[in-house]
């Protein structure tokens, strides 16, 4: 991140917000304490981005919005299940042991029951295994990338992988999750964020499958997921 800093002193700096801050009732609190971050990144991007463009607000889709929003929750809930099950089961591996074991991890799926039934709803088995299978993807693109790392050193490096990471610029009195940070060796940092995204009726086949060309991502959420992701980053190298 800053070009005298160790992946130790990142994961030292990291877990020193984790330690001290918790998100609660959607604000970023210190913990035991009264003080609070002044806004989330999230609602700062938000806030912007409507007096850019104002809405127009409609009933009907604020209530689409609203239980998409629920269903984003569990698919939400549901990936950091899956991810720290992943983590877990590499953890005391070697970059190379992971990258062969990714494949035939088995994941726990009770914990995905139990979160299935706290939000009342019936996922068929093939969006878990959707969603197992892209997040392995994901967490075999970061082993791979310091593979190259190790490979370009010389070196038997390790990455860090951190789920729901907190971060906080105090500067400027901000604070948000990442949904997953991955520390390399080399003190490069990945940010991932995880987007859910709920076709219309006319966006599916009559089988429910997602017509070829549906058009589920607007230009306008772009422009706000990389925002998200770049004020991430913007806060980690400070």
């Amino acid at each position: 991140i800053l070009p005298n800093q160790k992946a130790e002193d990142t994961l030292f700096n990291l877990k020193t917000t984790t330690d001290n801050f918790v998100k609660k009732d959607k604000q970023y609190t210190v913990i035991d304490t009264d003080a609070k971050v002044n806004t989330t990144i999230t609602t700062r991007i938000s806030d912007w981005y409507n007096k850019k463009r104002p809405q127009v607000k409609d009933p009907k889709k604020e209530k689409y919005v609203a239980q998409t929003a629920e269903v984003g929750n569990l698919i939400h809930e549901s990936s950091e299940t899956i991810l720290l099950d992943i983590i877990n089961q590499l953890s005391d591996l070697s970059v190379e042991q992971s990258l062969k074991k990714l494949s035939l991890l088995n994941i726990n799926r009770e914990g995905l029951k139990k979160i299935r039934e706290k939000f009342g709803y019936e996922v068929k088995d093939e969006v878990y295994d959707n969603l197992i299978g892209g997040l392995k993807n994901i967490v075999r693109q970061i082993y791979r990338r310091q593979r190259e790392i190790n490979r370009r050193s010389g070196t038997e490096g390790k990455v860090t992988i951190l789920p729901e990471q907190i971060i906080i610029d105090s500067q400027s009195g901000v604070g948000g999750t990442a949904d997953l940070i991955a520390v390399f060796s080399n003190n490069d940092v990945g940010i991932y964020d995880f987007k859910t995204k709920i076709p219309n009726a006319d966006k599916k086949n009559p089988d429910g499958s997602i017509r070829e060309d549906a058009r589920l991502i607007y230009a306008g959420d772009k422009e706000k997921y990389a925002m998200q992701v770049s004020t991430i980053g913007r806060i980690l190298k400070q």
